[in-house]
């Protein structure tokens, strides 16, 4: 029997039924696998890779079901645009789901400086996903991805379109804000710049490290305009206006690009951490054969998934299948009662 590649809109069920941006908070980073990636990022020369990489969204909502943190539209956007910001390194997101969770303490109580506060969201992160939360408010920050590297962050409703999903994504997968000083104040002349700031050559000394703590930081608009001094004694900045990992977007900048050097590091990172490691798709797929009647089962390949054997999907699993083709083989049944099954390509440029 011919194969059948599902491009069949009839079989997919896809059920999902003026505000400031605000910055991050400064993430935890393990200090242990920040050792073995950056052993790979300054070993290796920045290059091309082919990455997919499961995404799931969960939406917070009210106990009542009100008051959602996004609409589907609005993920969707969200999405495009997380996929624009890391196509210049051939790193492709999956979107496996979306779904609405009913809680109103982790939709508007969660203090990012409170771990108790944000704990619970453990209970709610997709295994094998990077799981991107959306709150109603988020107290202390526009986004928060709690740890470097992590499979998890948040997002705050008032911080939808302002790029803030590629934002902490850069956190997940192992970038340090521009102005990081927890490492040393970065050099304007780049010396050290391995051991100092974000730890990444090409992203320039950026003066925001000041804002808030020095009267001369100063700036209009998407300009910086003070006198403050680097370690050096210079004053020379040259702030990295639009780099996505920089708090410049909150003073009107457009935050739009990574650099060679992020790549290089956030490549390093997918190698390195297990847990990143776990969100990546293989090549190619084969999957069953497998029984599935509850839960969430996502299965994806960068190219080829295809069923083999008997797959039996049933009562209310929730099932996502993605790939540049997924190939249904003869066995394979899906007839969820209460769930449902999603057969769709992923949206790379191959």
């Amino acid at each position: 029997m011919k194969k059948l590649i599902v491009i069949l809109q009839f079989l997919i069920i896809w059920v999902c039924a003026n505000a400031q941006e605000q910055p991050c908070k400064t993430q935890n980073v393990n200090e242990e696998i920040l050792r073995q990636a950056e052993l790979l990022q300054h070993n290796a020369r920045p290059q091309s890779v082919d990455r997919l990489i499961r995404v799931y969204f969960r939406i917070f909502r009210n106990d009542n079901g009100f008051n959602a943190a996004a609409d589907l539209q609005q993920i969707e956007l969200e999405f495009q645009q997380l996929q624009a910001s890391f196509a210049a390194n051939n790193i492709c997101f999956a979107n496996m789901g979306v779904d609405f969770i009913n809680n109103s303490n982790l939709n508007l109580n969660i203090d990012v400086d409170n771990s108790a506060t944000y704990l619970p969201l453990f209970d709610f992160v997709i295994p094998n996903c990077i799981t991107i939360f959306y709150h109603a408010d988020l107290i202390g920050a526009g986004g928060k991805a709690y740890n470097i590297p992590n499979t998890f962050f948040s997002v705050q409703k008032d911080n939808i379109g302002y790029n803030t999903i590629s934002h902490e994504m850069g956190h997940c997968l192992g970038l340090l804000h521009t102005f990081e000083s927890v490492y040393g104040i970065e050099k304007i002349n780049g010396s050290e710049c391995t051991q100092l700031g974000d730890r990444v050559c090409d992203t320039p000394a950026d003066p925001w490290v000041w804002n808030g703590i020095l009267p001369c930081f100063s700036n209009n608009s998407c300009l910086y305009t003070g006198t403050c001094m680097d370690p050096n004694g210079s004053i020379a900045y040259t702030a990295p206006y639009s780099n996505i990992m920089s708090y410049w977007v909150v003073a009107g900048c457009n935050a739009s690009f990574f650099s060679s050097g992020q790549f290089a590091r956030v490549n390093a990172y997918l190698t390195a951490d297990a847990g990143l490691q776990s969100t990546q798709s293989p090549s190619n797929l084969s999957f069953g054969p497998a029984t599935a009647v509850s839960g969430i089962l996502l299965k994806s390949a960068i190219h080829h998934l295809y069923t083999s054997g008997t797959v039996n999907l049933n009562n209310s699993i929730n099932a996502s299948f993605m790939g540049e083709y997924v190939t249904l083989q003869p066995g394979f049944t899906g007839a969820p009662a209460s769930g449902k099954i999603i057969i769709k390509p992923a949206a790379c440029n191959y």
